[in-house]
């Protein structure tokens, strides 16, 4: 058998550094391969695939598209070409060539899931779910498809059915279970015995269904929690926690002691078998620290009128590009200006991040206090959340888009109101303006995706409505505070 020839080496290099995550060799050494051949389609479309796992997704369509006018008899380029034009949230664009794929092989479970995805991104429910079936009678064990379908249903409300299916995030590509060594939980007694819970996925996540924990240690156990560092003093007034322990920060992995299970946080609904009318929705559930509380309110009590906190991105995005679902659900502060005209209000930033430079040009006439050096930053993160918390606790109303900001408000009980792209995450459900899991939260619903402009004039009117009966307070529960503090007694906040 002879040996390779330099570029089929290359070619076989560069997989292999794709397959370990080295994305910049591998892309080097496509590179390279082009420029030996221009048009060999392996190079284009591996390219093409180490690009878009960057985020790079237009760069990655133009070599899709090469790789395509090399050969067009290949189903996977079509499928690949439409996962990046989603990426650019280019959702009809997508489907077409999902559609293209399927028209070479039809019994394609990835093209079926796809189309399925974007289906639910549009909003057409039925035809996603009819799709994650085609897909799932092809291939009954293809985890994409069991996991895509556990959205649509979750976002339909079949939460039963969506809860079992979610767990498919298992077996997916990418997805790896925590390393710890107790055997999972599958919902049997727990008197007398210690449970790791641990956490998942992003702050939002864990923000809404930290508030499992108590129904957890009402079953008799001793409870365990791995947090992110974020979260690690905000997490410290949830009841039920036993052990908090701080994920990523030295010296905390002593404090876990021996436990009988372990359990992801998302998968606590399933095991509690809930339903849209059994959500756990008792709010506050979260509580700001009191010195914190009390030192925020001085200087909010200062201010003006109806005191309300602006969130308008998602992601952090100044390195690596803003991704479609960051994007998507972002607004640009200048998109507020109507609100300047409303009457009776000052805005206070809770922005954080590579967004949060705009506030220093925000729209004429929207007043906007921007305390963000008081608040710190993300060298301290948990000192910046509970900052945070405080302040929050200590406004009239939060205004925000799909992030942390808005769970961490409902958390608290403060009115919040949701301003939800056209393709809303599951867990805000289809087509509702409440929230079943936080009874504070109003929903300005989105109902062509990118445009703001009539979410905007329906917040600026219930605004002024607000504005205008401001002697009537708003009905929410007081924050109750506790005593809780860090190691080294301070932290970035107000004096």
């Amino acid at each position: 058998m002879s040996d390779p020839s330099p570029v089929d080496a290359l070619i076989a290099s560069g997989r292999a550094a794709m397959e370990s995550g080295q994305l910049d060799t591998a892309i080097e050494q496509y590179r390279q391969v082009l420029r030996a051949e221009p048009g060999r389609t392996d190079a284009l479309a591996n390219l093409g695939n180490a690009l878009q796992a960057q985020g790079n997704f237009s760069e990655a369509i133009s070599y899709y598209a090469k790789a395509i006018r090399s050969n067009d008899a290949l189903p996977e380029l079509f499928n690949n070409f439409g996962v990046a034009l989603m990426g650019l949230g280019r959702v009809d664009d997508a489907i077409q060539k999902y559609r293209q794929a399927l028209s070479i092989r039809p019994d394609y479970p990835e093209a079926l899931t796809n189309i399925g995805n974007a289906l639910q991104v549009q909003g057409n429910l039925t035809d996603s779910l009819a799709m994650l079936e085609r897909a799932l009678l092809i291939d009954p064990n293809y985890p994409e498809g069991h996991f895509n379908e556990a959205i649509t249903r979750l976002r339909m409300g079949d939460l039963e059915t969506g809860w079992r299916k979610y767990e498919w995030r298992w077996k997916m590509k990418g997805v790896k279970a925590h390393n710890h060594p107790q055997p999972p939980w599958d919902g049997a007694s727990l008197e007398g015995k210690t449970i790791f819970i641990h956490w998942e996925q992003g702050l939002g996540d864990s923000l809404q269904f930290i508030r499992y924990v108590r129904l957890v240690k009402l079953m008799g156990a001793k409870v365990v929690v791995l947090c992110q560092k974020n979260l690690a003093r905000l997490f410290t007034s949830v009841d039920g926690i036993d052990v908090l322990v701080a994920d990523g920060v030295k010296g905390e992995g002593a404090k876990i002691p021996h436990c009988d299970y372990k359990v992801p946080l998302l998968s606590l609904p399933m095991l509690f078998k809930t339903t849209l009318s059994t959500i756990p929705a008792d709010v506050p559930y979260l509580h700001p620290e009191p010195d914190l509380t009390a030192a925020w309110g001085r200087r909010v009590s200062a201010l003006p009128g109806l005191k309300v906190g602006l969130c308008w991105a998602a992601g952090d995005f100044r390195k690596t590009g803003p991704r479609f679902n960051e994007l998507d659900r972002s607004i640009r502060l200048t998109q507020f200006a109507p609100l300047a005209d409303v009457p009776g209000v000052t805005f206070v930033s809770l922005q954080k991040g590579y967004s949060a430079e705009q506030a220093a040009n925000a729209p004429p006439g929207l007043p906007l206090t921007d305390w963000a050096t008081e608040m710190g930053d993300f060298s301290n993160p948990a000192a910046l959340m509970a900052n945070t918390a405080a302040l929050v606790a200590n406004l009239d109303l939060i205004i925000s888009v799909d992030t942390s900001i808005a769970h961490l408000a409902g958390a608290l009980g403060r009115p919040v109101w949701l301003l939800l792209r056209r393709a809303g995450q599951w867990r805000w459900l289809a087509g509702r303006e409440d929230c079943p899991w936080y009874p504070t939260m109003r929903v300005f619903n989105q109902s062509k995706p990118g445009d703001w402009t009539p979410v905007i004039a329906t917040v600026r009117d219930a605004l002024t409505s607000l504005s205008e009966h401001r002697a009537a307070p708003l009905t929410v529960r007081t924050p109750r505070v506790c005593e809780c503090h860090d190691e080294a007694g301070h932290e970035p906040g107000p004096s």
